[in-house]
């Protein structure tokens, strides 16, 4: 295993996307919502409304806890982001501000997409203690699970070369 590792997780890109290990996380939404709106749930749940002149009420809930999150009215041309960026059964509701007329609605649904899992690298014990959790999370959710810096975790297990592994 080689040891070159990319410094910059989490640095921001000059693109306007944050770039990390595996790749950019896009400056825009990558879903389409209703008017020109996009979402996404990279980097927790990421709402881009469109440069139409219109307001728009948008609500974000927790589908496990039944728990309202967040409710903004958005303006045109705004990035709303949210505050959580782990895992939250999120669903989106947008509607329209003065009549409250549902014009949108999205629930998060894991199953058959990709998901990236992030583990801190200064805290190997820890890495190594989440596995399972991150296991029980893709056998709830049917998702794929990308585990990121798993070669810095890996390169520290074997970087002295006085370990032997069976594998």
């Amino acid at each position: 295993m080689n040891g070159e590792h990319s410094n910059n997780s989490g640095a921001n890109d000059p693109s306007g996307g944050m770039q990390i290990f595996f790749g950019k996380i896009p400056a825009t939404g990558t879903q389409e919502a209703v008017d020109g709106i996009r979402f996404d749930f990279n980097d927790g749940l990421r709402v881009f409304t469109s440069d139409n002149g219109k307001n728009y009420l948008l609500r974000v809930n927790d589908l496990d806890t039944k728990s309202l999150l967040y409710e903004i009215v958005a303006p045109s041309n705004a990035t709303v982001v949210s505050l959580k960026k782990y895992y939250v059964n999120f669903r989106l509701v947008i509607s329209e501000p003065e009549t409250d007329k549902l014009l949108f609605m999205h629930d998060f649904n894991a199953k058959a997409q990709t998901v990236m899992v992030q583990f801190p690298v200064h805290t190997l014990g820890d890495s190594i203690g989440r596995f399972s959790y991150v296991e029980r999370f893709q056998e709830k959710t049917g998702c794929k699970i990308v585990v990121e810096n798993i070669n810095i975790v890996l390169d520290l297990l074997f970087s002295t070369g006085k370990l032997h592994f069976a594998l």
